[in-house]
């Protein structure tokens, strides 16, 4: 978590950056601090790439009892907290972390979108052109100001 604060403090400092048009954005164990970072600073919109729902829901599902968990990233929560437009991205066939994270942390979410993808969690086309085409669309809708 202290990297993605230092990362977002970081780039908000740069004078060619508009602090009110940062975004986070986080793939699966990464969805953790993007949430967090959602919830601390004043983000705009959040992007979920294979995210879970808590961690602890998680390690459930591996038979590790939740309050083991140091690190709790409870995206729910936080997730039903956020104002801001959340984009959720999951694979239908994801076996690591299941589609029903993604598609629960859509559903609570005041503004959420789930792109439901036909991928497991490591095959999903996430740099390809029509993922890049949806990230610029969500952007464009989600942030105050220009669009160029």
């Amino acid at each position: 978590m202290q990297v993605a604060r230092a990362g977002h403090d970081w780039l908000q400092q740069h004078p060619e950056v508009d602090p009110k048009r940062i975004i986070a954005v986080g793939r699966s164990v990464g969805s953790g601090p993007a949430t967090e970072l959602a919830a601390e600073r004043e983000l705009p919109a959040l992007v979920l790439m294979s995210p879970f729902t808590s961690v602890a829901a998680f390690a459930r599902q591996f038979g590790a009892p939740g309050f083991l968990v140091r690190d709790r990233f409870d995206n729910l929560t936080l997730v039903e907290e956020f104002s801001g437009p959340v984009l959720v991205f999951h694979g239908r066939r994801d076996t690591i972390i299941p589609y029903t994270h993604g598609s629960t942390l859509a559903e609570q979410a005041a503004q959420g979108t789930l792109v439901t993808l036909e991928c497991g969690h490591n095959d999903c086309p996430y740099f390809d052109a029509d993922f890049r085409g949806r990230l610029v669309d969500f952007a464009r809708s989600a942030l105050p100001g220009r669009h160029d």
